[in-house]
């Protein structure tokens, strides 16, 4: 497996299958995990997840919209993938306002890529695959240089090896910026797609309703609060004080968010991307 596969790192749920499927010898799965919804599919076709249809009542500052249709999970971190920028490099009158402003001449050679290409993965839900693939295509016309790694994309781009950058998350902008470097995000390009970072309960747990108010309470105001103001990241709900969530309603930025209905397609947008990009065969 390519050290650079899309969505790629080690599997989180390595070993969590295992205790599900000793559950009768061992009755001691992990108690509480956060996943992605693409890597939760073995647990839910194993029907390892515990289904609560009383969130809102006993969270009262939940936010409706970080309960899951079928009550399985609480949205508790979700990954917005941004087009950010230098602002030392790149004066406000050129901050690129579209998809499509990437792609001026202006911007070859200058531009940094995340080469797992999730944030075009969910371009492609709301695009559809021929124009994710056109515009991909497009984007890998303007010589981009490849850096693996949200964090170490962000990094490059405040050292000046790159304009603008594209595959990083929002939370981390926020943080460089706290830290006084001179990074912002293109604020008006939208749709943008997040990754969603999911809560739940497993089913055999020793501790249940410890687990499930642990989870509540991450997923609550409470918890996303202190989420937001220690960390800078969070789900991004409707209505949420999360800075980010702020910023997308204030710019009226639509939000292509993965959730149990999207994410197989997502995942095959993704590697429909990659490719593209010409990083993975």
């Amino acid at each position: 497996m390519s050290s650079l596969e899309p969505r790629g790192m080690r599997h989180p749920l390595a070993g969590i299958l295992e205790a599900g499927k000793a559950q009768k010898a061992r009755p001691q799965p992990p108690e509480r995990l956060r996943v992605e919804q693409l890597r939760a599919t073995p647990l839910i076709e194993r029907d390892l997840i515990q289904i609560y249809n009383d969130w809102a009542k006993v969270f009262k500052d939940l936010n409706p919209a970080a309960v899951s249709k079928d009550g399985r999970f609480l949205a508790n971190d979700d990954l917005a993938f941004i087009v950010a920028y230098s602002t030392k490099l790149v004066k406000p009158e050129d901050v690129p306002n579209t998809w499509e402003d990437l792609l001026a001449p202006k911007w070859k050679g200058k531009i940094l890529v995340e080469p797992r290409a999730n944030a075009f993965a969910y371009l492609g839900l709301k695009w559809g695959k021929e124009k994710v693939v056109d515009y991909v295509a497009k984007l890998r016309a303007q010589n981009p240089t490849f850096v693996k790694g949200g964090t170490t994309l962000f990094q490059q781009l405040v050292a000046g090896a790159g304009s603008v950058a594209v595959g990083g998350y929002v939370h981390r902008v926020i943080q460089l910026q706290k830290e006084g470097a001179s990074i912002d995000w293109a604020k008006k390009v939208t749709p943008i797609g997040a990754m969603a970072q999911d809560i739940f309960v497993m089913k055999g747990a020793r501790h249940p309703n410890a687990a499930k108010l642990f989870a509540g309470w991450l997923a609550s105001d409470k918890g996303q609060n202190l989420k937001n103001t220690r960390l800078f990241r969070g789900a991004l709900n409707p209505g949420s004080s999360y800075i980010a969530m702020r910023e997308f309603e204030k710019y009226k930025v639509e939000i292509i968010k993965e959730d149990l209905d999207n994410y197989k397609n997502a995942a095959e947008f993704n590697q429909v991307a990659a490719r593209t990009l010409g990083v993975f065969k």
